[in-house]
Parts: structure tokens; C-alpha cells; sequence
């Protein structure tokens, strides 16, 4: 009986173990690449098959898909949830703020899950600055309490896309091949392969020229 008592609490223990869950920032396929008081740049691959150990968010996070494998989602305790399917230059916008969330995340389809995703570290004061005028090829498709996300695409050949974003933003290159940046060789990047990133900080002019002979897309996060 008492060797049944002790295998029966391994096995609650180990049970117990298999479900704990971790911060985002322990979990090892979320790769925290940037941070900032304001906001942290990460990235999250999970390869063919692979899964992610169930984390917790706290923050408000804005994603771009880059490369985008089916992929199912399970909350701790839960079963996994039904095939999700995400367009590579698609992009959304979750709100942990006041409600916190819990989950993994499984690969269920052909090569790899990756995004390319910023948190804003605010849990409240977020900026009313207003938005970016118009500007030809670039778009202000989504807008909540914590981002704004801009769709920009530029065409080869035509004239540089310039702007002022009031707020700091990260430009992420979903398609193409462009020059970014701020017209110095301290502030300007190069983005020639899909998930390439540069930050903008506030108040600051800069520029998106494609380079040549194929359109390019990008994907604006203005932190607010």
C-alpha cells in the first residue's frame, strides 16, 4: 500500500510539473531580440512538429506572421483547439492588459511557425497622439489601446516613402528588399529577407525605398 501511496504522488507531482506554467520570457521559443522602457521586440519560431511549453502574458503584444505553418493553440488544463491558419504579411493585435492569458502554442503543419512580435510595455497612460497623415503606399489598417499598425507598400522605381511617426515605431520587412532608416549610416538598415526589423524612435524622419525591381511590403508597429 505504501509503495501504491508513493508511486500515485509521483505521478501527481510529475502531473503538476508538466503543467506549471512560465512567463513568456522563460519560454524558449519566444527570443526576446530588442528592449526598451517602452516596448521589447521578440521572435517566436517553432519548428515542424514542435510545441511550446505553456507560458503566461501579461502585456499587450502586436505579431506579423513571416513564416506561417498551421498551428493549433491550447490553454493549460484544456484540449488543443481547432487548425488556425495565418497569412504570411498578416497581423493582429492581442490585449492582455486587465486580462491576462495563458497558453502553448503547437506546430501542427509544413515547416515553421515564426513571428515576428512587439510588447508594449505600458499597463496604462497609452499615447492619444494622433496617427500618421496619409501617406501614398503606407496605411493605417488596425488601431487598439496599446499599437497602431500600418501596412506600407512600396513599388520599385517610385519615390521613397518618407514620414514622421510621433510615436517610436518598429518597421518589420514582410516582402521585398528595402533601404530604411533615417538618411544616416548610423540610423539606416538595409531589410533584404523577410522577418528584418529596424527600429524608429519617435519624432524622428525616415525613409522606405525599395530596392530593385520587385514590390516590397512592411508592417509599421507605432507603440503607443
Amino acid at each position: 500500500m505504501r509503495a501504491v501511496m508513493i508511486s500515485v504522488a509521483l505521478m501527481l507531482c510529475a502531473s503538476a510539473n508538466a503543467q506549471q506554467i512560465i512567463p513568456v520570457y522563460q519560454e524558449p521559443h519566444h527570443k526576446f531580440v530588442y528592449s526598451d522602457p517602452a516596448f521589447k521586440v521578440l521572435e517566436v519560431v517553432i519548428p515542424e512538429g514542435g510545441e511550446t511549453f505553456d507560458h503566461s502574458h501579461q502585456l499587450d503584444v502586436a505579431t506579423v506572421c513571416i513564416e506561417c505553418a498551421d498551428s493549433k493553440i491550447r490553454e493549460p488544463g484544456k484540449p488543443w483547439g481547432s487548425r488556425r491558419v495565418r497569412q504570411v504579411g498578416g497581423f493582429n493585435v492581442t490585449e492582455y492588459v486587465g486580462r491576462p492569458g495563458a497558453h502553448a502554442i503547437q506546430n501542427v503543419g509544413t515547416g515553421n511557425f515564426r513571428l515576428i512580435g512587439v510588447e508594449n510595455q505600458h499597463t496604462s497612460g497609452w499615447s492619444t497622439a494622433k496617427p500618421l497623415d496619409g501617406q501614398p503606399g503606407t496605411t493605417l489598417s488596425m488601431e487598439s489601446q496599446s499599437f497602431r499598425i500600418y501596412d506600407v507598400r512600396l513599388e520599385p522605381g517610385a519615390i521613397p516613402a518618407r514620414h514622421v511617426h510621433t510615436l517610436p515605431v518598429v518597421v518589420v520587412l514582410d516582402a521585398g528588399d528595402v533601404m530604411a532608416g533615417a538618411g544616416t549610416s548610423q540610423a539606416s538598415k538595409r531589410l533584404a529577407k523577410p522577418g528584418e526589423w529596424i527600429v524608429v524612435p519617435a519624432g524622428t524622419t525616415h525613409m522606405l525605398s525599395a530596392q530593385g525591381n520587385k514590390a516590397a511590403h512592411l508592417v509599421e508597429f507605432e507603440v503607443r
